[in-house]
């Protein structure tokens, strides 16, 4: 590492240097976790008082303003870490960006009417038969950060159950037999549908053409504002539709129709991940939906910037707990041997 200070907080947050990866890499890795602990140590400044067995937590504005002054204290530091955590948004900052994933993760939870965010009551989560997961602490012995998480390995683990992964193409099928659908035709409206038996690495199918059916229905969007869409499904051969609720669209569930209609056309999505001696670095073509988005942005660190998610770097152990949600939803894995 450069100096005392970085590799004080890569001992206390036990970030190791991968093999291939350069002193601004690694710099980077570990404050890019190191701003996850402050959040999480600042979410427990006060009032942290009860009120009627009420906990009134931090107040958002007070993590931001603190952390971030952390954070720019440090990159004039590290002058070269300063365009890894710019961002392309004037509302978004890392401290945000950070927060939002903490929230997700499960590290801190939401209080005051959700104006105040709190940490999360200390649990622990047993991942894999090897990996467990710490949530609701700030740095405790024998645990380490991947990305923004706190993990501990263990060699020898009592019989463990993983949590069943579901498959993209069952989630499309079963969703198809519950929908509800109105009579109407959507055909020649500005609308686009989406080929799911286009050879294409990601998923930039769309095209005003009506394309062939799978599991007889078509997946079509259109604009309803402003860079903004509706994502329907059509029956072209009824002309019926059914229109995809608001919050599924919240959730980016209309990727997963999207993965889940290509495993069912026989045109999986391919992911890459080359395996270094030492770790894992994982590519994507596509945007996951946010469950599974969660997964990466909580246990890996994102390689080419703070908002980067295409791009991911963990541990060989992370990546075997995240492997089976990424296969499980119906992504075929392309591995490389680094050199």
């Amino acid at each position: 590492m450069e100096d005392k200070m970085m590799r004080a907080m890569a001992s206390d947050l036990k970030i190791s240097s991968y093999e291939n990866e350069t002193t601004a890499q690694h710099g980077r890795r570990v404050l890019y976790s190191a701003i996850a602990c402050w959040i999480k140590a600042v979410s427990m400044d006060c009032p942290l008082s009860q009120e009627q067995g009420i906990t009134l937590g931090t107040s958002r504005r007070h993590i931001n303003d603190k952390c971030s002054t952390v954070l720019n204290e440090m990159l004039k530091r590290y002058p070269h870490y300063q365009s890894w955590f710019e961002t392309n948004s004037s509302t978004e900052n890392p401290v945000n960006i950070l927060r939002s994933r903490l929230l997700r993760h499960g590290d801190l939870v939401n209080v005051g009417f959700d104006t105040n965010v709190a940490l999360a009551a200390s649990e622990r989560v047993q991942l894999t038969q090897h990996m467990g997961c710490s949530k609701g602490t700030v740095l405790e012995s024998g645990s380490i950060y991947s990305g923004i998480a706190t993990i501990d390995f263990i060699q020898q683990a009592a019989k463990f159950s993983p949590e069943p992964t579901s498959s993209a193409a069952d989630w499309v099928v079963q969703y198809l037999k519950n929908a509800w659908w109105k009579q109407t035709d959507i055909s020649n409206k500005g609308v686009e549908y989406f080929d799911p038996n286009k050879k294409s690495k990601n998923n930039q199918c769309w095209s005003s053409t009506l394309p062939d059916e799978v599991a007889n229905v078509v997946l079509a969007r259109h604009v309803v504002n402003k860079n903004d869409y509706e994502y329907l499904l059509y029956k072209p051969s009824e002309l019926k539709i059914h229109r995809i609720d608001p919050f599924l669209k919240e959730q980016r569930e209309y990727r997963r129709f999207m993965i889940g209609m290509r495993v069912l056309a026989r045109n999986h999505v391919p992911i890459t991940i080359i395996r270094y001696p030492d770790h894992i670095n994982l590519k994507l073509r596509i945007h996951l939906p946010v469950k599974e988005n969660i997964l990466l942005e909580s246990y890996a660190w994102p390689h080419n910037s703070i908002t980067d998610k295409l791009e991911w770097d963990m541990s060989f152990l992370v990546w075997e707990y995240i492997k089976q949600y990424m296969t499980g939803i119906g992504l075929a894995i392309v591995e490389e041997i680094y050199g």
